[in-house]
């Protein structure tokens, strides 16, 4: 038993030290984004048709998941990568006055090249790259995804 309250402990102290102000984290070597935003709104549909290049793939009772393509943001100071349009997978889970957004695969689609996973970009040792453009980088893509996810302009960041 102490062994699985020390493994808990250690587990949910490896979150809290990765948990960076753009919600972005590095779990198991893959990029990840997570929100909960604060609303009484619970027409996820409608939020998601608002954005022609996300689409909902399934929806069992209050967990909904989609598929987001060719989707880009770019911002000033940020790396040739934001260039590329990407791709990612999302779950929103709706819960009573707020809606939890998780992102992940993401992956940057340049012309005519294979899809190449962000976390090679953002990610050494398990750990979100500590570099200003790296930062600068995810700061744009969090701003995006806070955008394209939001139905009131009150958010809760999961840090």
């Amino acid at each position: 038993m102490k062994k699985k309250a020390f493994i808990i402990a250690l587990f949910l102290f490896a979150i809290i030290g990765n948990a960076q102000s753009t919600g972005f984290s590095a779990v198991g070597g893959k990029l990840l984004w997570e929100n909960v935003f604060i609303t009484s709104e619970t027409n996820i549909p409608a939020i998601i048709q608002r954005h022609s290049r996300l689409k909902i793939i399934s929806e069992k009772g209050p967990l909904y998941k989609g598929t987001a393509t060719g989707v880009g943001s770019s911002c000033p100071e940020t790396s040739k990568i934001l260039k590329s349009e990407y791709n990612f997978d999302f779950e929103i889970e709706v819960a009573e006055g707020k809606y939890r957004v998780t992102v992940s695969n993401i992956r940057f689609t340049g012309k005519g090249k294979a899809s190449t996973e962000a976390g090679k970009y953002y990610i050494t040792n398990n750990e979100l790259t500590a570099t200003n453009i790296a930062e600068k980088d995810l700061a744009c893509i969090d701003g995006y995804l806070n955008k394209i996810f939001t139905m009131t302009f009150i958010y809760k960041s999961r840090s």
